[in-house]
Parts: structure tokens; C-alpha cells; sequence
């Protein structure tokens, strides 16, 4: 018995890189408890599954100020609808974002007289209008202020440099945000996938302890979630640049990704 707790103890006392999961353990969290002949023990294992994003939303904010409150909505209102029908321009042309073998078969379905049926390739919407009354203490100038916010969702994040270039020289030029993400089918197939992953390195990091004692894995018993998160992917830009060298210096980043972690601790019983 006490031969025994000296080789956990021998265990426990490793230094570990915890980076390198597939290399070392860290087992200074482990918790064991005796019963007759078997050992119970609960191991933690972690799972990371990085997920690329397939949707990019590109924000505008908008602000128009005038002595007038209708030059200034309708000044705001003519802001979105240039750069709605900006939108509708870059997406008219399916050619615009496809790559080269998708490009060569609607060339061949235009040959023969088949009309593209393309779906869901963008949305657009606003945010809440709001109108304010601002005065100028230093020049004593009353100003009627309209804000609002523009979203513009789309599956084509190659699209997204394109959007902000047309967007910035339509007139949206007061800064500009891009947010990655995934539908809800992609993020719950991460989080199983991590899931798996986390108890796959539990019970890695068991037999390897096993192995240590000159023990055997006798039964799993059950696992507890210990952590379940993800990072948001955001990038943001300054679209004045853009607007003068008639492209964005704000390239949708490629390593923008979700990093979807589980952490468990799984109970085993060794004999």
C-alpha cells in the first residue's frame, strides 16, 4: 500500500509542459481514492477543435448632422441606400466571387442558355435610427444628429474586402468592424468533436498512469464538464485608406478562426 502512494506520488511530481498534451501529462489535479484492491482516480483531459469561420458580417456606423432634422435623415437614409444598391452591384455578377471551376461550369450553363439560381449569397440590414439634438457650446451651433448602423452578412468571406472597398467609396467612411463566425450546426459539431477529443486524452492520460502503478484499467466510470468555451473572431479596419488607394487595407483575416475548448475530468477504476 504505501509502495503504491509512493508511485503516484512519483507520478504527481513530473514537470510537464501542460502545451504539449500529446508529449507530457500534468497530473497535479489528480484525484485518487482506494477501495479494497482497485484504485479510483479522476483525470482530467482537455479537447481544442478549431473551426474556420463561414460568415462575415461587416458593421458601418452611420452619422449625419444637419440644422435640419429631415436634411439629416434623409441625408442617413441616402447613405444606406447607396451602399445597399452598392451591395446588389457587387453581387449581381455571379462571376464576381466564384472560383475558377465553379466560373468555367456557369460559363458552360450560360452557353447553353441556363439561368444561375443563386441563393443566400448576402443580407443587409439596420440597426435602430436614432435622431438627437446636439449644441455646440464653443460656436453656438444647434445640430440635429441621425445615427444608425449598418449590417451586411454574408457565407462569401472572400467577398468581404470587395464589400468594404464599394461600401468605403459610397460614403460609409467612420470606421468599419468585421465579425467571423459559424451557423449553429457547425459550432455544435465543434463543441462534440472537442468533447470527444477532451475524453480521448483522459483516458490516454489514465493508462499512462495505469502503466506507471503496473496496474489495468478496470472501468470508466463517468466524466464531468470542467470547462466549455469559445473565442469570438473580430477584425477591424480604418476604411479612410481604402477609400484612397481604392482598396481596403482591411483584408478579411484568414486566421480569424473560433477555437472551440473542453475540459472534463473522467473517473476510472484501476485494479
Amino acid at each position: 500500500m504505501i509502495l503504491l502512494l509512493f508511485f503516484i506520488s512519483a507520478v504527481l511530481s513530473k514537470s510537464i509542459n501542460p502545451n504539449k498534451l500529446d508529449e507530457n501529462e500534468k497530473y497535479s489535479d489528480l484525484k485518487y481514492h482506494h477501495h479494497k484492491n482497485k484504485f479510483k482516480i479522476e483525470v482530467t483531459g482537455s479537447g481544442i477543435v478549431e473551426l474556420q469561420p463561414t460568415i462575415g458580417t461587416v458593421i458601418f456606423p452611420i452619422e449625419f448632422r444637419d440644422k435640419k432634422a429631415d436634411n439629416a435623415l434623409y441625408l442617413a437614409n441616402s447613405l444606406i441606400f447607396n451602399a445597399a444598391e452598392k451591395i446588389k452591384w457587387i453581387f449581381s455578377d455571379p462571376r464576381s466571387f466564384l472560383d475558377p471551376k465553379e466560373e468555367q461550369s456557369l460559363k458552360g450553363s450560360l452557353e447553353l442558355g441556363i439561368e444561375p439560381v443563386l441563393f443566400d449569397k448576402y443580407s443587409i440590414e439596420t440597426g435602430k435610427q436614432q435622431i438627437s439634438l446636439i449644441y455646440n457650446n464653443k460656436t453656438g451651433v444647434e445640430q440635429y444628429a441621425v445615427t444608425n448602423t449598418l449590417y451586411i452578412t454574408t457565407k462569401h468571406i472572400d467577398m468581404i474586402n470587395k464589400i468594404i472597398v464599394e461600401c468605403v467609396n459610397s460614403g460609409l467612411n467612420r470606421g468599419v468592424k468585421v465579425n467571423y463566425s459559424n451557423n449553429q450546426t457547425e459550432v455544435d459539431k465543434a463543441k462534440d468533436k472537442a468533447l470527444k477529443l477532451a475524453i480521448k486524452d483522459a483516458k490516454r492520460k489514465a493508462k499512462n498512469i495505469a502503466r506507471s502503478l503496473n496496474l489495468e484499467i478496470h472501468e470508466y466510470l463517468k466524466f464531468k464538464y470542467l470547462i466549455d468555451q469559445n473565442n469570438a473572431a473580430t477584425d477591424q479596419c480604418d476604411p479612410k485608406a481604402a477609400e484612397m488607394v481604392n482598396q481596403a487595407t482591411c483584408i478579411p483575416n484568414e486566421s480569424a478562426k473560433n477555437y472551440f475548448r473542453v475540459d472534463v475530468e473522467l473517473a476510472v477504476l484501476l485494479k
